[in-house]
């Protein structure tokens, strides 16, 4: 298994977004014609990369559990 450092500011970012996306979605707004037009190239590459390309195009550093933990 692998972890991510990431700061209490950015993750209550994160967990903000979620909400705020979940509720959209719950909404409907998934269901609207225009959804997916305001995502350009680079967001849908963005949603589609794999989770450690994503996690490190943000700038996050990985480290193995046995880095970690010994």
């Amino acid at each position: 298994m692998k972890y991510v450092r990431v700061r209490v500011q950015r993750l209550a970012e994160l967990l903000r977004n979620e909400t705020r996306l979940l509720a959209l979605e719950a909404g409907g707004v998934d269901n609207w014609d225009w959804y997916g037009d305001c995502f350009t190239e680079e967001v849908d590459e963005l949603l589609d990369a794999d989770d450690e390309d994503l996690v490190k195009s943000e700038g996050f550093t990985i480290q193995d559990t046995d880095d970690l933990f010994g």
